[in-house]
């Protein structure tokens, strides 16, 4: 990955100035096309890569509220959402480059959580823990 694709307001967390009901409101029927990846705040690991046409912050609520990906649930096991953040890996102008692009940053990039669904290491599932990131999250 080149460093000039990096763009720090492409980050998006959960932490970010954006109202959860307005994501959907304020979003354009379709933005550019991106390859991104979810991110470890403190380890820096990627644990997932994905495509999307979608603003960050309805791609974000949907990973974290409506997904039933591996992904949603290993971020819950491993620190919880506010622990992983989106970034920006790389902008397609067509198709064709956004599908290559993300499965190109997936085979050299080998994320845990892109493996045919499915984390190529057993989690620890703690659900008690979940639970309350859960409650965190809705109080």
């Amino acid at each position: 990955m080149e460093s000039e694709e990096y763009d720090e307001e492409e980050f998006y967390t959960e932490d970010s100035d954006v109202e959860k009901d307005a994501v959907f409101e304020s979003a354009p029927k379709r933005e550019s096309l991106k390859v991104y990846c979810i991110r470890n705040k403190e380890t820096k690991e990627i644990i997932y890569v994905g495509r999307t046409s979608k603003s960050f912050a309805e791609r974000w609520w949907a990973h974290t509220n409506v997904s039933t990906q591996p992904v949603k649930y290993y971020m819950l096991g491993n620190g919880g959402f506010e622990m992983y953040s989106m970034q920006l890996l790389k902008r397609c102008s067509n198709m064709m480059e956004f599908v290559e692009w993300e499965s190109h940053l997936i085979l050299e990039l080998n994320p845990r959580c892109n493996v045919q669904g499915k984390y190529r290491e057993p989690v620890k599932t703690d659900w008690g823990k979940i639970r309350n990131i859960l409650k965190r999250r809705k109080g």
